[in-house]
Order: C-alpha cells, then sequence, then structure tokens
C-alpha cells in the first residue's frame, strides 16, 4: 500500500525504491524537524490576539522558510557528498540509497 502524494523513484522500470518506506526502514527519525514544527505550532497558538484568532499565516511563513532551509541543507550535501565520492574515483550513481542515507543521518542530524 502506497501512501497518497508519497515520491516513488522507478528504476529500470519497477518500483524498487519508495524514499519514504527506506527512511523507516533505516531508523532515519525527524526529530529535530519535528520539534521545529511543534516549537512554530505551539508559538502560533500561544498567541491568539484579543479576538482569539491564531496568526496563521505567520506561522505558514515560518514552517515555509523552514522547509526551504531544510531543502537547501539536503541539495548542499547531497552535492558535497556526490564531490567527494567523485573525488575519491568513485561513481555517485551506482551509491545505494540506504548508505546514503545513513551517511546524511549523521552529517546532518
Amino acid at each position: 500500500m502506497r501512501t497518497p502524494g508519497l515520491k516513488v523513484y522507478e528504476i529500470g522500470g519497477k518500483n524498487k525504491i519508495i524514499i519514504f518506506n527506506a527512511l523507516r526502514q533505516k531508523g532515519f527519525k525527524m526529530n529535530k524537524d519535528r520539534t521545529e514544527i511543534c516549537r512554530i505550532i505551539s508559538e502560533m497558538l500561544d498567541s491568539q490576539d484579543k479576538h482569539g484568532i491564531y496568526p496563521t499565516s505567520t506561522a505558514f511563513t515560518r514552517l515555509e522558510h523552514y522547509i526551504e532551509g531544510v531543502r537547501a541543507e539536503a541539495i548542499g550535501w547531497m552535492y558535497a557528498n556526490a564531490c567527494v565520492t567523485l573525488d575519491r574515483g568513485d561513481d555517485p550513481r551506482t551509491m545505494e540509497v540506504p548508505r546514503i542515507l545513513e551517511r546524511a543521518k549523521v552529517d546532518l542530524a
């Protein structure tokens, strides 16, 4: 069963890698992200105005900025990882996804 909206990467015409499942199987926990998201939401819920309206626009903007930063960090890490792999004489296209996820878990934690 697939999770709706989950991006599936196709290799050789078969669905071999589903990133979400790979992350789960390797124990890649998003505690840092969960903590930051909870902080943003909690601050929003603690900041209703005198009419009882929550500052959802501000929280939404902060969440967008956080996601943008995380994506930029991940893209930068992948680029650096590919460069290091090439410098070592290896081909980054031959790396196994679980191996990459393990390295990312250590480097980006």
